[in-house]
């Protein structure tokens, strides 16, 4: 909901836009106190990279690559019948039940 006319957006209640809340930090912490008891990151990703299981060594290459050098762009194309444009096709249903094409 809007904040009311003459009134700031952020009334102060909750943690501003863009801060970490405690949970996170714990985990942060929890999860580097796990890698230095294995001998540091690099030596946690170096045994993953080595396993036998490809799966294993495929995702952890893909996570170090992705906190590296940046997650790649995701993105999809969409076309019509044979790679044409796609097409919109817009009804209009009367309150009687009847439908009219408006395009």
């Amino acid at each position: 909901m809007a904040a009311p006319k003459g009134h700031d957006a952020y009334s102060g209640g909750g943690r501003p836009a863009g801060s970490k809340g405690k949970a996170s930090e714990d985990i942060r912490l929890a999860a580097q106190q796990i890698f230095e008891k294995r001998g540091g990151i690099d030596a946690v990703f170096k045994r993953f990279l080595e396993s036998e299981d490809e799966d294993i060594a495929f995702k952890a290459t893909t996570l170090m690559a992705a906190y590296g050098f940046g997650k790649p762009k995701e993105t999809h194309e969409v076309t019509g019948a044979d790679g044409g444009a796609v097409s919109l096709v817009v009804k209009l249903v009367k309150s009687d039940g009847t439908i009219e094409n408006a395009s």
